[in-house]
């Protein structure tokens, strides 16, 4: 094992800060707390509280296997990069779903700034990945 890059902590604080910001979101949405759902217009409430299941189960996977491995690289854990790239791939799944898929498209309901915001997370979870897969690559993580 080399010695642990400067680097490495300031990003797996960042991830793990993503990531339970991105936690928030999930279980705000999924109670529907009116408190946070004020935030959104009726219709984008009703858009995001209705997915299909495999949706909301693509979702919790990008959320919460994101934040195990965001923890785990904290903790420089070589199998931090395996819950990461499955973070990866269940944010891909329910963007393309948001993006292409739904009925109505997530920019019927929220406008341009909804698909930044979708791909712009699901790109940061690519990140995270490969960022973990280098230092695995490394011999940071152990």
């Amino acid at each position: 094992m080399r010695d642990t890059p400067w680097h490495l902590f300031p990003v797996a604080g960042l991830a793990v800060i993503w990531f339970l910001f991105s936690g928030l979101d999930y279980v705000m949405t999924q109670l529907r707390f009116e408190g946070y759902l004020a935030l959104f217009s009726a219709e984008q409430v009703a858009y995001f509280t209705a997915l299909p299941q495999w949706v909301n189960a693509a979702w919790a996977i990008g959320v919460w296997l994101g934040l195990l491995g965001a923890i785990l690289l904290l903790y420089e854990q070589k199998s931090a990069p395996v819950p990461l790239a499955l973070s990866f791939v269940g944010m891909a799944l329910a963007s393309l779903w948001f993006t292409a898929l739904s009925t109505p498209l997530m920019v019927a309901v929220t406008g341009p700034l909804g698909l930044v915001v979708i791909w712009g997370a699901t790109l940061v979870s690519l990140l995270f990945w490969v960022y973990a897969r280098v230092q695995r690559k490394n011999d940071i993580l152990e």
